[in-house]
């Protein structure tokens, strides 16, 4: 009798796969048993909760917060990044060409201005920037009317200082009452909040409640 194999890591999780393993999760069960019920490799699991449970560093070491896992929240991440990967980056045409470097060195726009108030333009601020850094339009950064200082570079997020990772430990979501952690009453909310992509500036917060998984 031959092994099974393992389906493909790369093999798309179906929601009722992220259903079980949110249940065996809450049963106690490690990564590896998870894996077995589903036939899946357990670096499969593992990748799924680093990208969709928190993740909390506590000096120099990394945890994931199994419980914090909620598979309607996955499947809503797992939809928008599939969409997102196979959107393909608007072409530039000599009329929107044109038509943005009228904008940009004619009206004195910014890319933020001509993406959100020129109608029909169909492209995104990021995308007017990238053009301009690719040569893409006659225009360049001195055109703008910041000279391109408004694109900020990423800065690293300052570590918390001792005494305030400690405060932050001692309200740890593991001190809850054990009341909560059996789903025996009503009334316990969890919250998260996902973000949409950077130029439409949206935010979106759910509540769910831990017996009833209403949401």
């Amino acid at each position: 009798m031959t092994k099974k194999n393992p389906k493909s890591k790369y093999a798309r999780l179906e929601f009722s796969e992220r259903i079980t393993i949110k249940n065996m999760i809450d049963a106690g069960k490690s990564n590896a048993e998870i894996a077995r019920k589903l036939n899946r490799p357990r670096a499969t699991i593992t990748h799924e909760l680093q990208r969709n449970a928190r993740v909390m560093t506590w000096r120099g070491k990394k945890k994931i917060l199994r419980h914090t896992y909620e598979p309607v929240q996955a499947a809503r991440r797992a939809e928008y990044y599939q969409s997102k990967s196979h959107r393909s980056q608007p072409k530039i045409t000599p009329k929107k060409r044109e038509k943005i470097d009228y904008y940009l060195k004619k009206k004195h726009w910014s890319p933020e201005q001509i993406a959100h108030g020129v109608p029909r333009i169909g492209v995104c601020t990021r995308t007017i920037y990238n053009w301009i850094l690719n040569r893409n339009l006659s225009a360049t950064l001195n055109d703008l009317p910041l000279k391109g200082k408004r694109r900020r570079h990423l800065r690293a997020k300052p570590v918390n200082p001792e005494h305030k990772r400690m405060m932050i430990e001692t309200r740890s979501i593991h001190n809850r009452p054990e009341v909560i952690n059996n789903r025996s009453t009503f009334g316990h909310w969890e919250i998260d909040g996902v973000m949409s992509p950077q130029d439409s500036q949206s935010f979106v917060i759910t509540f769910v409640e831990r017996k009833t998984r209403f949401m």
